[in-house]
């Protein structure tokens, strides 16, 4: 199986294949969709990260735990 990959913005349900493909595509072939992910701007990110900062104020996960021993710790399970 030979793969061509391109990128398209299909119209009413329909993707072109690029002119510079068409000749090598003839029969049968396997059509795998993946969309992009919606790319947000720094703004966008920023708010969110502020809300779910805001939605868990105060809860300290980290409390009582000694970065320098979790480090050694963790060091330990290499050898």
């Amino acid at each position: 199986m030979n793969a061509i990959e391109f990128t398209t913005t299909p119209q009413a349900g329909v993707i072109t294949i690029p002119q510079e493909y068409r000749d090598e595509i003839e029969g049968e072939v396997r059509v795998i969709v993946l969309k992009e992910n919606d790319k947000k701007t720094g703004v966008e990110l920023r708010k969110e990260l502020e809300a779910v900062f805001e939605k868990y104020k105060g809860v300290t996960p980290f409390q009582g735990i000694d970065p320098v021993e979790w480090q050694r710790e963790q060091r330990r399970e290499w050898h």
